[in-house]
């Protein structure tokens, strides 16, 4: 049944060929008896189409042509190359009929809805590069009633997106958090496949900075060092103001955070995350000790804040303090 069905295209070409024949050797045969004959002239058409058609079919089920056809039919309908033809205005105009499709009844409108803020303003962070497995680990110690010394080091993996590399290591401070920069230093060290795998190179230093000395905002171009996997080590000691909350808002779209602190125990720390979906974060608190992961991505300006609070004469204080460790 199945050769059968795999010659039969061969069969009705073949058929539909011989037809045409047939008619054109029929008109034929009464043009010798009635020139110029309107039956002879339709006959002659038919059977010419028809001959056509049965070629054309032939010509089709040949191996090639079926081969070439199987391809463009896939790379249409299953592949999807035809999109790299289409434009910037044609693409956003599939984009939303897809949208459409998908969520019936869905306000879509590009000015007045979700829909036309995500393009807008959310949609081209899909191109962007981000950061991977962002840590940052503080020792916190007290200075005096107004004033705490942190010890800050944050690390994180650059990964590239497509062709387009990390541009910087860029961090601020706000005035509310009136940070006075002890030290500091950002270096870099290299992923496995590079010709530098495991080095360290040290991009910038600051030590002994004067007490007054206030570092609002760094930027450090990594174009021409940059690589996908390229891990970034920021570390910095600062005095910052008790009373206020310290903040980092992310400045690149970032995926897996882990936030730890270790700090006198006769403190707790106030802790809150500012992320898409709260629910996916996971905390650990011990006495002198925070730790909090959330495992998915940051939007940049996502973020967190957190506070040092005195622990109060009627609140217990646990005897094993981690953050004196």
């Amino acid at each position: 049944m199945k050769k059968f069905q795999k010659i039969l295209p061969k069969v009705w070409g073949y058929g539909i060929a011989f037809l045409g024949i047939a008619l054109i050797s029929l008109s034929l045969c009464i043009a010798e008896y009635c020139p110029a004959n309107l039956v002879e002239q339709i006959l002659s058409s038919l059977g010419c189409s028809l001959f056509c058609l049965g070629i054309i079919t032939c010509l089709i089920d040949l191996k090639d042509w079926k081969n070439y056809f199987a391809d463009r039919v896939k790379d249409i309908v299953l592949e999807y190359s035809y999109l790299d033809c289409l434009d910037e205005h044609r693409l956003r105009e599939l984009q939303t009929k897809v949208y459409q499709a998908r969520f019936k009844g869905a306000n879509l409108d590009l000015n007045n809805s979700f829909y036309g803020y995500y393009q807008k303003s959310i949609e081209s962070l899909i191109n962007e590069p981000f950061r991977d497995n962002v840590k940052q680990e503080l020792i916190i110690s007290i200075v005096d009633q107004d004033t705490i010394k942190v010890i800050d080091k944050v690390s994180y993996v650059c990964r590239s997106n497509g062709s387009t590399p990390m541009p910087s290591v860029q961090f601020a401070y706000s005035a509310k958090e009136n940070a006075e920069i002890k030290s500091h230093s950002v270096s870099i060290k290299y992923p496995l496949g590079s010709q530098y795998a495991g080095t360290i190179e040290e991009i910038s230093s600051i030590d002994n900075v004067d007490h007054q000395t206030k570092i609002n905002f760094k930027y450090y171009d990594l174009k021409n060092k940059m690589q996908d996997g390229l891990i970034v080590i920021k570390e910095s000691v600062h005095e910052m103001n008790i009373w206020e909350f310290q903040t980092w808002e992310m400045a690149h779209v970032t995926r897996n955070f882990t936030f730890i602190a270790k700090f006198p125990c006769e403190y707790k720390l106030q802790f809150a995350p500012f992320v898409l979906r709260p629910e996916l974060g996971r905390e650990t608190s011990d006495s002198g000790y925070f730790n909090y992961e959330y495992e998915s991505w940051m939007l940049p300006k996502s973020g967190i804040t957190w506070k040092l609070h005195k622990i109060k004469g009627n609140e217990k204080i646990t005897k094993a303090c981690i953050g004196d460790k």
